[in-house]
């Protein structure tokens, strides 16, 4: 029983009391930052001056670096919806857009999402 009479001159429920509203206010906090949505326009220039059958591949490849830069993750939690891919692929692999508006969602457990806005 000498435990538990440590245990509640350690912890008292005083502490407990004053720690409630700083917790309360951390979940609050984190249900703002929940997701993080931008509207960017992602350049895909770079991809008109590299090899003919090779220019979709690297637009896509570009988006998720792209999107990587500037939501602060790396390229691996990039995820694109595949009506992303389908209006880079539109006119085929030699001809990609030489840019492409795009919504990304940024979700508390880093991963990014990108889409196609809605007009």
């Amino acid at each position: 029983m000498g435990d538990a009479a440590h245990l509640e001159e350690v912890h008292p429920s005083s502490q407990e009391a004053s720690l409630a509203p700083q917790l309360s206010q951390k979940v609050i906090d984190l249900a703002e930052e929940e997701k993080k949505e931008r509207l960017l326009t992602v350049p895909l220039r770079y991809a008109h001056n590299q090899p003919r059958t090779k220019r979709a591949d690297i637009a896509v490849s570009s988006v998720k670096v792209f999107v990587g830069k500037h939501m602060k993750v790396p390229r691996e939690k990039v995820w694109m919806d595949p009506a992303v891919n389908e209006v880079i692929w539109a006119r085929g692999r030699q001809k990609p857009p030489s840019k492409i508006k795009i919504r990304a969602e940024k979700f508390p457990d880093g991963l990014v999402e990108v889409s196609i806005p809605e007009e």
